[in-house]
C-alpha cells in the first residue's frame, strides 16, 4: 500500500471518514518545538508508525509524540546532508546531497530496519527539491530542466530505472512533491506560483492552481485538502484536493513558529501537522 493511502473496505467506512475529513477546520490546538539543535530539511511518515526526517548529517527517528529514538549516520564516500526522505511499502527512501563542490545526489533505498538495499544517483539541483513515490513510481523534482524525472521502484530491475520524463509549459521550478492519495502527486512550483495535481496513473495532469504567491512545501491528507506552504504570506493554504481552488489560511504565528521562519517539508500524521523548519529544526503542530 502506498504511503499514506486509505485502505476502505466498505461504503459505510468511506462515508464516515467523507464526513470526518469534509468537516476538517485545520484549527491548531497546541503546538511543540520537537528539535531546535539540528538543521532539519524534511519529515515524512515513517514505516514503524513514527516519524522520519532528514537532516545535515542523515537522518532522525521520532515516536509519533515527538520522543526521539535514534539517529542514523549516512555513510556515504562523501559527506553528506539528507534533503529528502520519504517511505513507501514498508521501505525509506533518501535523498543525499553531497556538501561539496558539485552537489551530487544519490538515492538511498532502505529497509523497515533502515539496512540499505540498494542506491543509484539522481539529477542534482543548487537548492532543495524533492522527491515523491506513486504507484510503484518514484518522481525526482529536476527544476534546473524544468521537469520531474521518473524512476521505477522495482528493486528486480536495474536500480533506479528511468522510465519516463513529465514536463509542462507552464513549469518554471517544479520543487516540492507529495502523494496525493489515492493514486495522485502534488507539484508545487515557487517560480511559476502555481501549484499542480498530477494522475500518477496516465501521468496526465489534473488541474492547475494559482490560489498561493510562491508555494513551498505541500503534504495533503487522506482524502480532501492539500496544505500548502506559502512563502509570501508565511501562512499554510488548505486548497480542495479536486479544484485545487483555496478553503482557507491557517496561520502559525501564535503558535510559537519564528517570525522569519520558513517551512520547507510538511507531513500530516494522525491529527498533527510536522513541519521541518531548516535552521528552526522540527514543529509539531496538533488540531482541535
Amino acid at each position: 500500500m502506498e504511503e499514506d493511502e486509505t485502505n476502505v473496505d466498505d461504503i459505510s467506512e468511506l462515508m464516515e471518514k467523507f464526513s470526518m475529513f469534509k468537516e476538517k477546520t485545520y484549527e491548531i490546538a497546541s503546538h511543540k518545538h520537537i528539535e531546535s539543535k539540528k538543521v532539519v530539511y524534511s519529515v515524512a511518515r515513517s514505516p514503524n508508525d513514527g516519524i522520519i526526517t532528514g537532516d545535515v548529517t542523515g537522518f532522525t527517528v521520532y515516536t509519533s509524540n515527538g520522543k526521539q529514538v535514534k539517529s542514523i549516520p549516512t555513510v556515504t564516500a562523501e559527506p553528506t546532508c539528507v534533503i529528502c526522505v520519504r517511505s513507501y511499502n514498508q521501505q525509506i527512501y533518501v535523498l543525499c546531497e553531497e556538501l561539496a563542490f558539485g552537489r551530487l545526489r544519490t538515492m538511498v533505498v532502505l529497509n523497515s530496519v533502515y539496512g540499505e538495499i540498494n542506491n543509484f544517483p539522481v539529477c542534482g539541483y543548487h537548492q532543495v527539491s524533492q522527491f515523491a513515490i506513486c504507484n510503484d513510481k518514484f518522481y525526482v523534482a529536476d527544476p534546473m530542466k524544468k521537469r520531474l524525472i521518473v524512476h521505477s521502484t522495482n528493486q528486480r530491475e536495474s536500480a533506479g530505472k528511468v522510465l519516463s520524463e513529465i514536463k509542462n509549459d507552464l513549469f518554471h521550478t517544479p520543487a516540492f512533491l507529495s502523494l496525493c492519495p489515492p493514486g495522485s502527486l502534488i507539484i508545487s512550483d515557487p517560480g511559476a506560483h502555481k501549484v499542480y495535481k498530477l494522475d500518477c496513473r496516465t501521468d496526465k495532469f489534473t488541474w492547475v492552481s494559482t490560489a498561493v504567491t510562491e508555494p513551498g512545501s505541500v503534504c495533503c491528507d487522506q482524502l480532501f485538502h492539500v496544505l500548502v506552504w506559502c512563502a509570501v504570506k508565511r501562512q499554510i493554504a488548505v486548497l480542495s484536493t479536486d479544484t485545487g481552488e483555496l478553503r482557507k489560511w491557517i496561520s502559525l504565528d501564535a503558535f510559537g513558529f519564528p517570525d522569519q521562519g520558513h517551512i520547507i517539508d510538511m507531513c500530516l500524521r494522525e491529527n498533527s501537522l510536522w513541519a521541518a523548519a531548516l535552521r528552526d529544526g522540527l514543529y509539531k503542530f496538533d488540531f482541535a
